[in-house]
């Protein structure tokens, strides 16, 4: 018996498709939700070259949009799994365009940081949008 064999029939150890979605997309989650939170205690964290009051404002901002938006695609995945297909697909879809906000401002802004981290999690998110819309 070959390993491939032997690793899918193997419950336990068998690839799962759409564990991985869920995998990848909560972590997007957490590190775009654990940069909000560092941001609110140190706004430098965002990459900005000086840390002003706009950029202190800003990541109040980020804070108010990113923090609940996290919560609300971490409580989809955790509770509802890939079986809340339509709720998956909205909530994937809105932190999608957001991270693409995100990467858009980034970029205006110069800050290389904020731009490679918004654009891992847009491509995340709705790249996971794109294959569990062409599910059955």
């Amino acid at each position: 018996m070959d390993i491939a064999v032997a690793l899918t029939a193997t419950p336990a150890l068998a690839f799962r498709p759409g564990r991985v979605l869920v995998t990848v997309n909560l972590v997007a989650a957490f590190l775009s939700t654990g940069a909000a939170v560092l941001a609110l205690f140190d706004p430098g964290v965002l990459g900005a070259p000086a840390v002003d009051s706009w950029l202190a404002l800003y990541a109040q901002a980020y804070a108010a949009r990113s923090i609940p938006l996290g919560l609300a695609v971490g409580a989809v995945l955790l509770v509802g799994g890939l079986r809340a297909r339509p709720a998956v697909l909205v909530t994937l879809t809105v932190a999608g365009l957001a991270q693409v906000g995100d990467l858009a401002i980034g970029a205006a802004q110069g800050i290389p940081g904020m731009m490679a981290g918004s654009a891992i999690g847009a491509v995340a998110h709705l790249a996971s949008v794109a294959v569990l819309a062409r599910r059955r």
